[in-house]
């Protein structure tokens, strides 16, 4: 009796637990569906006007707005064939129940949709790794910097991540499950896919973590040094300041925004290696749960370097002043208006003081 006892209030407990994972999955999914949208509409329109204000006539040559008009469009790219394909995965259908969003998972749009997602992170990581690299060497080694040439350097660089990131073609391949199409590792290639997940990891956060803030290491030391022996900045040294601040900002946000979903991500990627038995639901709702709360955070890195151009980059803010059509009519406006009354004023002036008035 003491046993049976025992059993039910461990099946209690259990079932306790279990409901709520389950009510903490719902909530954190509920959030994602509604936020994920947000995110993605302010990130593309942002990315846009970044794209634009870089190429304007003021600063489109200069390298670093190279490297950040690339990296607009690869934010956007990720904002595309990631953020929203994967809230058109998981978020719409909680949305809406009723329909089957399965098709960004049929054979064929699998495989593309996981190369094009895999590819535009990767991008989107090295190009801001490239771009550290550069203003690296154009503060610690200026006359190393006139020898190379951005438009090369990031081409070469599309063309090793296109071809580094083929494998998603290769070891993905849509599953059934009753009325859902899925589409995950194929069987044979599980392992295969356990260390091939783990290296992009690598290649998108650890590796660059590590570039990136020895970099910046290297630039904050010469710049201390440069500081203390008093050397004079001119217009152009100061523009080139400015753009130092924006990766700094880029940097500071970048590792940031991916700590906490690559930290629950490699847990759950441990813990649920190729040699792992089988989880029961609950441990399935507690972490994707948990991904749901980190999916948006890291999401915002795609979505805010706008906001940190607008507030780091006085050229910048100053070339977004001559694209935004209101805020030109507004300013224009002004002066038309003053000198339409300073015209209003020496006119009035001359007919008094003319000598056909005086005669009158």
């Amino acid at each position: 009796m003491n046993n049976t006892q025992n059993m039910s209030v461990l099946y209690i407990k259990t079932g306790m637990h279990t409901y709520s994972n389950k009510a903490f999955h719902d909530v954190t999914k509920s959030i994602y569906s509604y936020v994920t949208p947000i995110i993605f509409g302010i990130g593309l329109i942002g990315n846009i006007i970044s794209l634009k204000v870089f190429n304007s006539p003021a600063i489109k040559r200069m390298p670093a707005s190279v490297y950040l008009s690339c990296l607009a469009l690869a934010d956007s790219s990720v904002l595309v064939f990631y953020v929203l394909s994967e809230w058109i995965r998981r978020g719409l259908p909680w949305l809406l129940p009723d329909i089957n969003f399965s098709i960004l998972d049929v054979n064929g749009a699998c495989q593309i949709r996981e190369y094009l997602s895999h590819l535009s992170r990767l991008l989107a990581s090295w190009i801001i790794v490239a771009f550290t690299a550069e203003r690296c060497l154009t503060v610690c080694y200026p006359l190393m910097t006139l020898q190379t040439n951005p438009k090369r350097v990031l081409f070469v660089m599309f063309i090793v991540c296109a071809l580094s990131m083929t494998y998603a073609l290769v070891i993905n391949a849509p599953h059934s499950f009753g009325e859902f199409i899925v589409c995950s590792s194929r069987d044979r290639y599980r392992y295969a896919h356990f260390i091939a997940e783990s290296m992009f990891a690598t290649l998108i956060f650890f590796l660059p973590f590590v570039l990136i803030t020895f970099c910046n290491g290297m630039i904050l030391h010469s710049l201390y040094h440069r500081n203390r022996s008093g050397i004079r900045t001119n217009d152009d040294s100061n523009i080139r300041l400015e753009f130092i601040f924006i990766l700094f900002a880029i940097s500071v946000f970048y590792i940031s925004f991916h700590i906490p979903y690559f930290i629950v991500w490699c847990r759950l990627q441990i813990i649920t290696n190729p040699a792992s038995p089988a989880r029961d639901n609950e441990f399935w709702y507690y972490w994707n749960g948990m991904l749901f709360i980190c999916r948006p955070i890291y999401y915002l890195n795609y979505c805010l370097n706008f906001v940190l151009y607008c507030i780091t980059g006085t050229t910048f803010r100053t070339e977004l002043k001559k694209i935004v059509p209101f805020k030109r009519n507004r300013y224009s406006s002004v002066p038309t208006r003053a000198r339409r009354s300073r015209m209003g004023a020496s006119l009035k002036t001359s007919v008094f003081l003319s000598p056909q008035t005086t005669n009158v």
